[in-house]
């Protein structure tokens, strides 16, 4: 599937789906949270500021089921990009963050990376600019490109250095179009989870099981006639 930048993609765990309806609300954790060290080589005031959270441009990705839904009870929502925008603009009038940014991870080689990182160091050494500084966020080593990234950052000053993260209000019916259960999901646990989306939830957008790992019959070549 081609990448569709107007769609984005998110695998949650179950859990997380149910709070994001019921609580509506996104949640937007520190970049110190993530895996890769080579992310904050530099550190300068606004990170303890900025909170970030990833999506995926691919809509079909057998490695993202995998790692974001170890457990085979994952979701993945899918929203349009000019939507979240929107929702995050309104969120402004209620929890104060300066400034939003949204966009496509750039995957390089790790010289690559080392040669932009040294040019923004000294950049920011020369006139320090912390919306500048947010340019190291979005980077990331080629060992890491299959997850089509699309970062979106926000600068919130005011949340207490104790938070792990800071929870944006969104209205999640109209922000997600459709609901893919993990294609490993048992079909006992899907059926329940499907209730649940019905009539809890009350989701209207479809709901349903990827079909990434389904086949057709396969073709038998070479066979003796068994009729």
């Amino acid at each position: 599937m081609a990448n569709n930048s107007e769609f984005l993609y998110r695998i949650i765990r179950w859990e997380h789906l149910v709070d994001l309806f019921h609580n509506k609300r996104l949640f937007f954790a520190r970049p110190s949270a993530w895996d890769d060290p080579y992310e904050l080589r530099i550190d300068h005031p606004a990170l303890s500021e900025v909170f970030a959270q990833c999506w995926c441009r691919r809509g079909v990705s057998d490695a993202m089921w995998r790692i974001y839904s170890p457990s085979h009870y994952g979701v993945r929502i899918k929203v349009r990009r000019s939507e979240l925008v929107n929702q995050l603009n309104a969120a402004k009038k209620i929890v104060p963050f300066r400034y939003r940014r949204i966009g496509s991870v750039k995957y390089r080689r790790q010289s690559v990376i080392d040669m932009e990182h040294k040019k923004l160091v000294a950049e920011l050494e020369s006139k320090y600019d912390a919306k500048k500084g947010l340019d190291s966020l979005m980077f990331k080593r080629n060992a890491f490109n299959h997850e089509a990234e699309t970062r979106v950052l926000i600068h919130a000053p005011k949340v207490s250095a104790k938070e792990l993260g800071v929870s944006v209000p969104v209205n999640p019916h109209v922000l997600v179009e459709t609901i893919l259960a993990d294609p490993r999901m048992p079909e006992a646990v899907f059926k329940a989870f499907e209730h649940y989306v019905k009539t809890s939830i009350k989701f209207k957008g479809k709901f349903r099981k990827s079909t990434i790992y389904s086949a057709s019959e396969p073709h038998r070549v070479g066979y003796d006639d068994e009729t």
